[in-house]
């Protein structure tokens, strides 16, 4: 069976029914999910808004696109005055 995948804004209006007073049941039955994703995602998403939400998803592309690329070169081009001196004895 296909895993549903929540985005992280309506991840986040379910948690809001939850604090809204509904019990954990009602909204986990009405979205289809079980029980213990709606706390997984409470300790995951709590107190996070829609906006904080998006700007979370930005700098999670961003990271993904920043592990992606390799650095240019390993070392820097020149190194400090300790570095050279202790390459310079091995």
């Amino acid at each position: 069976m296909k895993r549903k995948r929540y985005t992280k804004e309506k991840i986040i209006s379910i948690l809001k029914e939850h604090d809204a007073g509904a019990s954990v049941p009602d909204p986990s039955r009405c979205h289809g999910i079980v029980e213990n994703t709606i706390y997984r995602w409470k300790s995951k998403y709590d107190g996070m808004g829609v906006s904080e939400a998006k700007r979370l998803r930005v700098l999670e592309s961003e990271n993904a696109k920043l592990k992606k690329l390799k650095p240019m070169t390993q070392w820097p081009l020149s190194y400090p005055p300790s570095c050279a001196m202790f390459l310079a004895s091995c």
